[in-house]
């Protein structure tokens, strides 16, 4: 699937995506004046670096870089961390799923989700919102967005991240436990460096910044 050129032209050019264009992505914490979002380092995913991406379009990340690390000491320096921790909790901006007991689920619906999708479940709305301005939506528009944008988008992420299957087969028919809209989640993991490439962090750290791109143009598109 070719990356959406109305979409793209808008990530490339539009002042709302400008804090997202001049994020730095790196493995080390680079003094106290900086801010971060963490997630963790090694192979990257799709559900992640969505997640990221979609926190750095909101005004309060707007200043912050992305560091890629699993030390603990680097990453409860950062004010948000997604993927990796081992902790849901909202209120601390705590957003990994890899927990036993985690069993999160958006709303109504039944597929678990991953980083992305928590990031979603709780900052869609506004980013949504973001995405619209200058036009304020009501309340029941951004609902419906909500909705929607979980359902046709994020929901095969969180899906195919976590191994859950897209059919079930019952005893009479097969039911489909979530639609899958893109080929997205295996194109970022397209971008990870193969075996007989540049794997260090510095390389994998540009690869994984293409990623941020790729997903939030077709998030993008999908709103």
């Amino acid at each position: 699937m070719a990356v959406p050129t109305k979409a793209a032209a808008f990530v490339a050019s539009s002042p709302c995506f400008a804090a997202f264009r001049s994020a730095q992505v790196t493995s080390s914490l680079e003094g106290a004046a900086k801010k971060y979002i963490g997630t963790h380092n090694g192979t990257f995913h799709c559900d992640e670096a969505l997640a990221v991406s979609m926190l750095k379009l909101l005004p309060k990340f707007a200043a912050h870089d992305v560091l890629r690390t699993r030390d603990e000491a680097k990453l409860a320096q950062c004010e948000a961390v997604v993927d990796v921790g081992g902790i849901y909790d909202p209120e601390s901006l705590r957003f990994d799923h890899h927990q036993r007991t985690f069993t999160g689920t958006f709303d109504q619906r039944d597929t678990k989700l991953s980083s992305a999708g928590l990031v979603y479940k709780h900052f869609g709305r506004e980013i949504i919102q973001h995405l619209a301005a200058p036009t304020t939506l009501d309340d029941a528009t951004l609902d419906i967005l909500h909705q929607k944008a979980y359902k046709n988008f994020i929901e095969h992420i969180d899906g195919i991240d976590n191994g859950v299957e897209v059919v079930s087969a019952g005893d009479a028919k097969l039911t489909y436990n979530y639609q899958v809209s893109t080929s997205l989640s295996s194109r970022v993991g397209y971008l990870n460096p193969r075996w007989n490439e540049d794997q260090s962090e510095k390389r994998v750290n540009e690869q994984f910044q293409q990623a941020m791109y790729m997903t939030i143009t077709e998030f993008t598109d999908a709103i």
